[in-house]
Parts: structure tokens; sequence; C-alpha cells
């Protein structure tokens, strides 16, 4: 695509900045295609005119694991969340509501136990993959956390279901900036 006027040059300069995930929530937000490669999310944003975008990616967990994919244990990570359950169950006033992403990409909350994750915890948990890699959707989130973790808040929750069996995720929410 031929970039024409400043105004499409000025929105380009912008949009390059973001990731594919972040233009598919520009472009899902304007009712347009979602599908493609970034440079095709940018060229569909580009010749609609977009105003300018701010940041905006919706809350999410991440489930973490114990187990490789080899079905071996990881002893730190089988550890740490045996730590962490055991600190969740014994904190006062840590119940809150946590929005996020269902399946379905539709959002909802929930009433959760959690505790805040401090970022030297975030990095070893990622940098160790105790994350499940089998959901490809989050990794550019990954990746996001990976590089700028200070842009998001990050607490470890314990996610129960129905039958009472409970799991240990990350719950990710991006910063709300100052008025």
């Amino acid at each position: 695509m031929a970039v024409e006027t400043s105004e499409q040059v000025k929105q380009f300069l912008i949009l390059s900045q973001k990731t594919a995930s972040e233009l598919r929530a520009i472009c899902e937000g304007l009712k347009l295609d979602v599908s493609g490669e970034q440079s095709e999310l940018l060229d569909r944003l580009i010749q609609l005119g977009a105003p300018e975008q701010v940041d905006f990616m919706q809350p999410q967990m991440i489930p973490l694991r114990t187990r490789d994919e080899n079905g071996q244990v990881i002893a730190k990570a089988e550890s740490a969340i045996k730590h962490w359950r055991y600190q969740i169950y014994n904190a006062k006033n840590n119940y809150k509501e946590f929005t996020m992403l269902n399946s379905k990409g539709k959002l909802y909350t929930a009433r959760m136990k959690y505790i805040l994750c401090p970022n030297t915890i975030l990095q070893a948990v990622l940098k160790d993959k105790w994350y499940d890699p089998r959901y490809t959707g989050q990794n550019e989130l990954i990746a996001l956390l990976e590089t700028t973790p200070e842009r998001f808040n990050v607490a470890i929750v314990q996610r129960t279901n129905q039958k009472g069996s409970s799991w240990i995720m990350l719950h990710v929410e991006p910063k709300k900036e100052a008025a």
C-alpha cells in the first residue's frame, strides 16, 4: 500500500508500534475483518483512516502447569504452586472480582481469592515456561509480559469450578493510565 497523506503517515507510525493482537482488537472494535498478518491489519486500519488509537488489551487468565510437554513434573513449579495455594488460603481479605475473557472471547467476572504477583516471580514463571503452550492465543500476551511487565497488573489467583476442583492461574490486565 502506498502511503499518500501526512495523516496516513502519522497513523502508520502510531499503529506500527502495536502488536498484532492490539491491531486485531482495534479492528474488532471497528467491526473490521480481524484475519491476516500484522501488515494486513495495519493496511486495513490505515485505509479506513481509523482515529488515533490508545492501547487496549482485555484482561486474561494464564493457566499454570506442573508438568512439561513430556509429562515430567516441573519440580520448581510444583513446589511454588503448593506454596501459593498455602499463601492464598491463609491470606485475609483477599477476595476480588476479576474480569477476564472466556474461551469464546466474551468478558465475564468471577470472584476469586488471590495474591499479588511481583515482576520477579512473573519473569521466573515465563522464563521456565510454567504456562501451557497449547494456548497459542496467549503467545502475544506472553511476549508483552516478557518485554514490558510494568504495563500490567498481575495476580496469582485460585480458580475453582462447581465440582470443587481448583487451579492456580495468573490473571493479567493492563494497568489503568492516570487521568
